[in-house]
């Protein structure tokens, strides 16, 4: 099919909700690297917005999906079988959770913290204490109880009314946390490192805060680990970084290695409180998914391959910091997780990086997030940066 008709039959049949770039269709993909309708190459910096942890035709997951789907796709969560059963296992084992829900994607991970959070403590603690903290230019997801977690106007205009029982603080502010918090808090709800926002990061002094309100209120704090998580930063979770333990930790991305996959990791005390029937999902924990997650599981939580993912993403930001352009605002992030912040015309760059074969995507209004494979090479590193310094 060609371009003009690929994108008629789009325009015609689909829901015009996404604004894609009418001169690049890819067509396959290998490694770093993504291949047009044309025939031409682009060093993929997206990685499916940080899904595909080691990019693309990875022949470890073609394997484990395409065995998995010779015995059965899909069979629901009425009966038992295994194929959960080790990307279960190892996500509790490699986290401070006692327990994983599987769903398909990070909105509803999220949606189910924001349920288990709040029946936790209204059966433990208080019936008052309901009310979810979530800070501004975060980013956890478009239904509605992710939705009014996202303290983002643009996200949630002309969508009202937001659930009850939200409140918004600015992030990384200490006076506004100790404001907004009370007795009647249930959970805050966080990305240690914002995805949408801008690849902010939660100072130390934010964290003490925080820790020290929780020890004085019982709330529960909920780590959205959905784009920060499962090897992204060079650590296993973000959270990592500043020694915390959540009591629940919400994944997807990564973890079905491209399959739809998400997951609630929380503690036995949360998890006593859901019974059969208070929650649950057709396609959740798919066996093909699972069978997937389980590659990617074993190589994130590999040190030596963590090391790797910490020192190729050091690298990146010695290349950036390098250009030296008055165009630049901030460098910001961690390890393969990487934002550059301009002064104006992030989108323009991001065009013109596309048009000279690199593949990158905004955060927040004027950020370009860096997000490649985490088995991405040295040189493509080098390449990646060579093209954005010549748009500048």
């Amino acid at each position: 099919m060609s371009t003009s008709n690929i994108i008629a039959k789009e325009r015609k049949y689909l829901l015009q909700n996404y604004a894609r770039p009418e001169d690049f269709i890819p067509v396959k993909g290998k490694g770093s690297w993504l291949t047009d309708i044309n025939g031409k190459k682009y060093l993929d910096f997206v990685s499916g917005i940080a899904v595909n942890a080691f990019g693309h035709n990875y022949a470890p997951l073609l394997k484990a999906i395409a065995g998995q789907s010779k015995k059965f796709i899909h069979c629901s969560n009425l009966y038992f079988y295994d194929a959960m059963l080790k990307p279960a296992e190892i996500l509790v084992k490699k986290s401070c959770a006692d327990r994983a829900f599987f769903c398909n994607s990070g909105t509803e991970a999220n949606e189910a913290a924001i349920k288990f959070a709040r029946r936790f403590c209204v059966r433990k603690k208080s019936k008052e204490k309901i009310e979810v903290i979530s800070f501004r230019k975060g980013f956890h997801g478009r239904t509605y109880g992710a939705l009014s977690a996202t303290a983002q106007a643009k996200y949630q205009e002309d969508f009202g009314p937001m659930l009850p029982g939200f409140t918004y603080c600015d992030y990384n502010s200490t006076a506004a946390l100790k404001k907004a918090v009370s007795n009647k808090t249930a959970a805050i709800m966080m990305e240690f490192l914002q995805g949408e926002g801008g690849g902010e990061g939660a100072t130390p002094e934010f964290i003490k805060t925080l820790l020290d309100l929780k020890k004085k209120y019982g709330f529960l704090l909920i780590a959205d680990e959905i784009q920060s998580g499962l090897g992204r930063t060079g650590k296993f979770l973000c959270h990592e970084w500043y020694g915390v333990k959540p009591d629940i930790i919400t994944l997807a991305k990564p973890l079905g290695g491209g399959l739809p996959l998400g997951a609630v990791l929380l503690t036995q005390v949360i998890a006593d409180e859901i019974k059969p029937g208070d929650h649950g999902t057709t396609f959740g924990g798919n066996p093909v998914a699972c069978a997937a997650a389980e590659v990617v599981l074993s190589k994130v939580t590999d040190n030596k391959f963590l090391k790797e993912v910490s020192d190729k993403g050091k690298l990146l930001v010695s290349l950036l910091k390098a250009i030296k352009s008055p165009k630049i605002v901030a460098i910001k992030g961690r390890g393969l997780w990487i934002a550059v912040e301009l002064k104006d015309g992030a989108p323009d760059a991001i065009n013109a990086m596309r048009k000279k074969g690199l593949l990158t995507v905004r955060a927040g209004d004027q950020c370009i997030r860096f997000l490649p494979p985490l088995n991405v090479t040295v040189s493509e590193i080098k390449k990646a940066v060579a093209i954005f310094k010549s748009v500048l």
